[in-house]
């Protein structure tokens, strides 16, 4: 009993002898790393985690589809190099926001009123590969836009998602292939061309009176639940638009 009790102190004296001559190591000042774990699908109206509201990169508030200077002819257009959203829909909503013109006309032989439309075409790809050029159209309501003068103009031509449509389609998911400002007669509803516009062409001998027609276009867009920001060159705008204007 007693050589047992002799040992056990023995034993007691080696561990603390070993704690002090070997002491444990000091713990990290970082924590290690939390194993990964797969969340389980959130089964449909349950409830989810809020995210920080730093870490949400919010949308553009507008933007300048497309900013252009050049003189329409009989036969050619004036043709943008377009700045266009990937998606007209999302991350911001242009479809349901605002449109808006700067037009500043320069040379225009006449006071005799023309129509200004934006159109959109998109193409579209045929089952036997073929490309079928200007298959979805939209454009904006020329009564929106009316010139008559040299001046600067300032027009609302409504929201993306009001305009007129080809067919009553367009995606507005998708980027537009060509977009072009387009110069319409008021009285025939002609465009102001003499070919690539086929049964649209305008006719009429007089149409030296309308072109050849120089000017230069800020078009903006306006996502839904935004106030447009104007640029510096926009100071005339109107002030319905922007108190900035």
């Amino acid at each position: 009993m007693r050589l047992r009790r002799v040992l056990t102190l023995a034993g007691i004296g080696g561990v603390l002898l070993a704690s002090a001559l070997f002491p444990a190591p000091a713990a990290s000042a970082e924590p290690l790393p939390e194993p990964a774990i797969v969340p389980a699908e959130t089964p449909a109206g349950s409830p989810t985690e809020a995210v920080p509201e730093a870490a949400i990169v919010p949308a553009e508030m507008q933007r300048t589809i497309f900013t252009v200077s050049g003189t329409a002819q009989k036969d050619s257009y004036i043709r943008p190099v377009p700045n266009q959203p990937v998606n007209y829909l999302s991350p911001a909503n242009y479809r349901d926001g605002k449109a808006y013109l700067r037009v500043v006309v320069s040379g225009k032989p006449s006071t005799k009123p023309l129509w200004l439309h934006i159109c959109m075409w998109r193409h579209r790809s045929s089952a036997g590969g073929q490309l079928i050029k200007f298959y979805w159209e939209t454009c904006s309501n020329g009564t929106l836009a009316t010139i008559t003068t040299n001046k600067t103009y300032y027009f609302d031509i409504n929201s993306f998602g009001s305009w007129w449509k080809k067919n009553g389609s367009w995606d507005y998911t998708q980027q537009a292939s060509d977009i072009r400002p387009l110069l319409k007669d008021p009285v025939t509803g002609k465009l102001m061309y003499t070919r690539n516009c086929a049964t649209t062409c305008y006719e009429r001998p007089d149409i030296d009176n309308h072109l050849p027609f120089s000017m230069s276009i800020d078009f903006i867009m306006v996502r839904q639940g935004s106030t447009l920001k104007p640029p510096a060159t926009w100071k005339g705008c109107p002030k319905t638009w922007s108190s900035s204007c």
